[in-house]
């Protein structure tokens, strides 16, 4: 992403004879561990400057800051098939895939129980108890099937990877970045969706339906217990949940 803006901050410019390296780009960035469903579904959230800083020679004063125009659908789509060939290659690399892009899960390396559950978990299945193996059970209301909607600019898939860069923010629009920052860094549970049902099965409703009518997901307690039995600690003392 840094490379795309910075040489589109060199072609706006119109020097092409400018090194690549005297651009430069700031972001913020958040990675995420789960998806809508609790699925172990690891994403990145990017908060990037509308644009790059050229470095000054020696001499100037300052860095000129150059604006860049917004992204069309197909340079997205060219960014996210560079970001898809990177990783799988990473992927084939560290022995976590196959050629024919199939998860490969070594043994002798595995943790456990834990690498069973993140495995499950990346898959959308349930990992313990009398439904191991099976699909999460999804809610669905059939009248939103009518309602499919498809996805508007700048946002693009391919092969099961997304890439979205439609949120677009004011340098003074303090409001809407720290609503858009509070988006990033939100937990992975929202305790008023959060339902028990007569039977002491669990149900979490979806703050928005998906495109195939789905409102939500639904466990028994052991399969919930997934979500929180097995956290893993990291290094700084914080918790990240994987089912």
């Amino acid at each position: 992403v840094s490379r795309m803006i910075r040489r589109k901050g060199r072609a706006s410019l119109g020097k092409f004879e400018v090194p690549l390296d005297r651009f430069q780009t700031g972001a913020y960035t958040a990675i995420q561990r789960f998806g809508s469903a609790l699925s172990l579904n690891i994403h990145f959230h990017s908060l990037f400057f509308e644009g790059a800083y050229l470095l000054p020679e020696a001499g100037e004063e300052k860095p000129e800051f150059l604006k860049m125009k917004s992204p069309s659908n197909e340079e997205m789509a060219k960014l996210l098939l560079k970001i898809v060939q990177k990783i799988k290659a990473y992927l084939i690399k560290a022995r976590f895939m196959n050629s024919e892009g199939d998860l490969l899960l070594d043994e002798d390396k595995s943790e456990g129980i834990l690498s069973k559950l993140q495995l499950a978990s990346a898959q959308n299945l349930i990992a313990t108890g009398k439904r191991s193996g099976k699909k999460v059970r999804l809610i669905k209301n059939e009248l939103l099937l009518r309602d499919i909607k498809i996805s508007s600019s700048r946002c693009v898939e391919v092969f099961g990877f997304s890439l979205h860069a439609n949120v677009d923010i004011g340098a003074k629009s303090r409001g809407e970045l720290e609503k858009l920052i509070r988006y990033f860094t939100r937990p992975p549970v929202a305790e008023q969706r959060l339902h028990r049902s007569d039977n002491s099965e669990i149900f979490l409703e979806f703050k928005s339906s998906w495109r195939d009518g789905t409102i939500g997901i639904k466990f028994t307690p052991l399969e919930c217990l997934d979500i929180e039995r097995f956290q893993k600690q990291n290094s700084n003392g914080v918790f990240s949940i994987s089912r």
